[in-house]
């Protein structure tokens, strides 16, 4: 299978998120910058490189060059050793040698996430002493960094744990145990992975440590879930649109959690035991995250304390009965849009890296975050000089008529136009361009968006199309077939409330779905 469409190089949103996962502040538009002790990373998002000011030392470079998946990973895995207390000085990095990292005695070579693990495509590290050889991966996943190891010391034996989760000078090396059902769920060494089961109330078993992102996604069934006190972290959108969650409670030792846990959950009462995250008055804050969740049953105005520099994706999704949010001066980024389905509300902004034009929210950076669902036009110009439109900007805007796109715009986002209806599209912009309706990228190789009244009846592909992007058909319910053409790549989301849809003609060289 090819890697998803979403997964783009450069300074791609997807990577953004990246750095604000991995704890990087943005002190100027399109700088990134992290202290580790007396060690410092900057990053040019802009440029695509990363530099150390002291300690780590870079083969045959100035700084580490961002422009691969590989790169993110061996990124990932300086941060990690760094925030581990492994000393800068002990820190190689050489990308044109067998091994990536060098750190004392530990090898390591960084793959790209799904490429395959195999311990024997790594040489066996020197037999005197400690040394280890190491192949390593990770991604972002929902707000948080999943992370994959093996492990070969110099008798040979193999673990799959340990390296990445031991402070420096205390490791601790382990295997894994092989995936187990029990209560429902699917255990993979220390966490829950799936969960097929149908009780309302659901015990997680003891010794979990992570519930895994999506783990209860939109499930109709449960109505309380009852943690043990192994439980340390909870994965992204891991109830989302459970509407029949009544009671769930932050753990004691819950330390980190992911985007938008608790988005789409109406008739939720949370309780919080954790000394890391505050909620009060129906609003999850993290001391490290930021506004996490707002609760559906928030009403009136809302300020947001001075102090937060974080407002998490999607935190205030769906709060219809808020009417205003305050956001404050110290804020410095919002995820993907936080304000998406609230069709009551206004927003008053002090913060010097936003600016909100009407029902649009822009950023310094030069994109649109997010556009409020409850905007009615009959026409809305993006301003010109803006070069992106951010993830899910205009969720639900069923209410504009016609959008039109400038000059500058260079990047658009996934989902950006879902449940937008019938909207209308003009491009001013080279790397766009609208045809019959459809929006598509300069040389009509890639679909974004076909509004609900573009596809009525039997929709025949165009001869270049060969990728869909995410939700790029999502809500056209007039459609009853769609012959794919040349399409190789299918977008997640790319046919959901295609309520009329019937048949498919799918080709035999479709790579991804």
């Amino acid at each position: 299978m090819n890697t998803p469409i979403d997964n783009r190089i450069t300074k791609d949103m997807k990577y953004i998120a990246l750095y604000w996962a991995l704890g990087f502040e943005e002190i100027e538009p399109d700088i990134f910058v992290k202290k580790y002790g007396s060690t410092s990373c900057t990053i040019s998002a802009k440029l695509g490189i990363a530099t150390f000011d002291k300690g780590i030392t870079i083969v045959n470079s100035y700084g580490l060059k961002l422009n691969t998946h590989k790169s993110f990973v061996v990124l990932e895995c300086i941060d990690r050793l760094l925030s581990l207390g492994y000393p800068a000085s002990t820190i190689i990095v050489d990308l044109d040698n067998e091994f990536d990292v060098y750190c004392g005695n530990s090898y390591i070579r960084c793959v790209e996430w799904g490429l395959d693990m195999n311990p024997n495509s790594i040489p066996n590290p020197k037999k005197e002493g400690s040394y280890l050889s190491i192949l390593y991966s990770s991604r972002l996943y929902s707000g948080l960094i999943d992370r994959k190891e093996i492990i070969k010391n110099g008798d040979g034996t193999i673990y799959d744990f340990g390296f990445f989760e031991s402070r420096f000078g205390d490791l601790k090396l382990s295997v894994l145990s092989k995936p187990y059902k029990l209560n429902g769920f699917e255990i993979m060494g220390d966490e829950a992975v799936s969960y097929d089961g149908n009780e309302k109330v659901v015990i997680v078993p003891n010794g979990v440590r992570k519930l895994a992102s999506g783990l209860f996604w939109d499930n109709q069934i449960i109505e309380e879930v009852i943690c043990p006190d192994s439980v340390e972290e909870l994965g992204g959108d891991l109830f989302y649109n459970c509407r029949n969650l009544k009671r769930f409670t932050i753990g004691k030792n819950v330390v980190s959690m992911g985007d938008n846990p608790f988005a789409g959950c109406p008739n939720l009462e949370l309780d919080n035991q954790s000394t890391e995250f505050e909620y009060k008055e129906y609003v999850l804050i993290g001391k490290k995250d930021g506004v996490i969740y707002c609760s559906i049953k928030k009403q009136g105005e809302y300020i947001i304390p001075n102090g937060i520099k974080l407002i998490g994706k999607h935190a205030f999704y769906m709060c219809d009965k808020l009417t205003k949010v305050v956001i404050p001066s110290s804020l410095i980024h919002m995820k993907n849009f936080p304000f998406s389905g609230c069709k009551s509300l206004t927003l008053e902004n002090h913060s010097r890296f936003y600016e909100i034009d009407g029902p649009v929210v822009y950023s310094i950076n030069k994109e649109v975050i997010g556009c409020l669902c409850s905007c009615k036009t009959s026409e809305l110009v993006i301003k010109n000089g803006t070069e992106r439109i951010c993830r899910n900007s205009f969720y639900s805007c069923n209410g504009i008529k016609k959008l039109i796109l400038p000059k500058s715009l260079k990047v658009i986002g996934y989902n950006p136009f879902v449940q937008c209806g019938d909207i209308e599209f003009v491009s001013n912009s080279p790397e766009f361009v609208v045809d019959n309706g459809i929006l598509f990228n300069k040389d009509k190789t890639k679909i974004i968006c076909c509004p609900r009244n573009k596809a009525v009846g039997d929709f025949v592909m165009p001869e270049s199309v060969n990728v869909l992007e995410r939700s790029a058909f999502s809500g056209c319910d007039l459609m009853t077939s769609i012959d794919l053409k040349n399409v190789s790549t299918i977008g997640k989301s790319c046919f959901t409330n295609c309520n009329s849809l019937r048949d498919i003609f799918v080709p035999d060289w479709v790579t991804y779905i």
